[in-house]
This record gives structure tokens, C-alpha cells and sequence, in this order.
């Protein structure tokens, strides 16, 4: 079996920016979903998580849902930031 420990990092380092995720959001977001997406991932594509470990491939539909999941992220992220840059 292969090790997958870091797919989900992966995911979210190539998979998401050329689908336009990380486009309208800071910067900063990235490393800030780095540490959370793993985690994420299990919560909110757990289904799709245990397809791409089982099989050792990820197909469209997984992708996609992964992919989501990972914008869902950096989304909330950066919903957190807005308050903080208003009180700056």
C-alpha cells in the first residue's frame, strides 16, 4: 500500500490553485489551510477521502469534492480575517 500521508497537502497545494481556489484570498490563507486541511478533509470529504486511500487513485468525482472542500477552507480562513483587518 502506498503512503498517502501527505496527499491531502498536496491536494491543496496543486489541485486548488489551478481551479481558482486560493484566486480572490490573501496570501496568507495557503499556509494557514497547509495546517488545517488535512483535518478538514476528514471532517467535511470523508467519503471521498476513504475512496482515494482505499483505491490509491483519485478519480473525477473525489477530485472535485476534495477540491471543494479545500475552498470551503480557505473560504472560512479568510471570512476569520475580515474582522480582524477592520479592527486593525
Amino acid at each position: 500500500m502506498r503512503n498517502f500521508s501527505n496527499w491531502k497537502c498536496s491536494l491543496a497545494s496543486v489541485a486548488s490553485p489551478t481551479d481558482g481556489v486560493f484566486d480572490p484570498l490573501p496570501a496568507k490563507i495557503i499556509e494557514e489551510v497547509r495546517g488545517r486541511v488535512a483535518a478538514h478533509l476528514d471532517a467535511h470529504a470523508g467519503e471521498s477521502v476513504t475512496a482515494v486511500e482505499k483505491a490509491g487513485t483519485l478519480d473525477d468525482a473525489a477530485r472535485d469534492a476534495l477540491v471543494s472542500a479545500v475552498g470551503d477552507l480557505a473560504k472560512e480562513l479568510a471570512a476569520g480575517l475580515e474582522p480582524k483587518a477592520a479592527a486593525s
